[in-house]
């Protein structure tokens, strides 16, 4: 990336690094950034795989992917979530800030917090195939580090990554096949095999996650 993009993610790294310096760190014992930043050597390993050279899409994917808990985890960094999603819009761009804002986690509605359930529906339901790309690269850390949550918690992430990853992966397909034939995404092939890949990898994961797991004498019912 050169440029304009090339700034735009140094920006996006800024963003979440400043946001997230006084969090606590995750359950796993490691520092936050640790964790945006996994996901975004995968997902540039793969576009480097697939030999995907759109630089829009890939600047957005990659800064998403380092934005996507920065809005939901402002109250750690000391901030609000409306200041982190303004910094997002004005640093970069209004579609960045809203493929960020379809990944946070609604935790004070009029109704009540968003159920995990309801969130992971909405993020199904959006119509930006670089949302549905993001969040499956989201499940796969989290699965890589399952083993520091407690035991109770871990057979949900894994049927999360089961359940909802195939849906994603269809819908994000069929987007990407869309934008493609249209005329408004060049590389549209190379994206679908970066999407293979992706859930290649989650699911073999959430297998291996869920026969371990398993062996404590869970019972899954899925």
């Amino acid at each position: 990336l050169y440029g304009t993009h090339q700034e735009q993610l140094l920006m996006s790294y800024d963003l979440t690094f400043s946001g997230h310096q006084h969090a606590p760190n995750r359950a796993s014992g490691e520092p936050y950034l640790l964790h945006p930043f996994r996901q975004l050597v995968r997902m540039a390993l793969r576009i480097l795989k697939f030999g995907v050279t759109d630089p829009y899409f890939i600047k957005l994917l990659l800064c998403v992917i380092l934005l996507h808990d920065t809005v939901e985890d402002a109250l750690k960094g000391k901030t609000t979530p409306f200041v982190a999603y303004s910094k997002i819009c004005t640093l970069l761009d209004e579609l960045t800030a809203y493929s960020v804002l379809s990944l946070t986690k609604k935790k004070s509605e009029p109704g009540g917090a968003e159920s995990r359930e309801e969130f992971l529906e909405r993020v199904l339901r959006n119509d930006q195939w670089v949302v549905l790309v993001a969040k499956p690269e989201d499940m796969i850390d989290n699965l890589s580090t399952l083993q520091a949550l407690p035991l109770d918690k871990q057979p949900g992430k894994i049927r999360e990554a089961l359940t909802y990853g195939p849906r994603m992966k269809e819908r994000a397909e069929r987007f990407i096949v869309m934008a493609g034939k249209g005329g408004n995404l060049s590389d549209w092939e190379g994206w679908l095999q970066v999407v293979a890949d992706q859930h290649a990898e989650l699911e073999a994961l959430a297998l291996k996650e869920k026969r371990r797991v398993a062996l404590t004498g869970y019972r899954f019912n899925f």
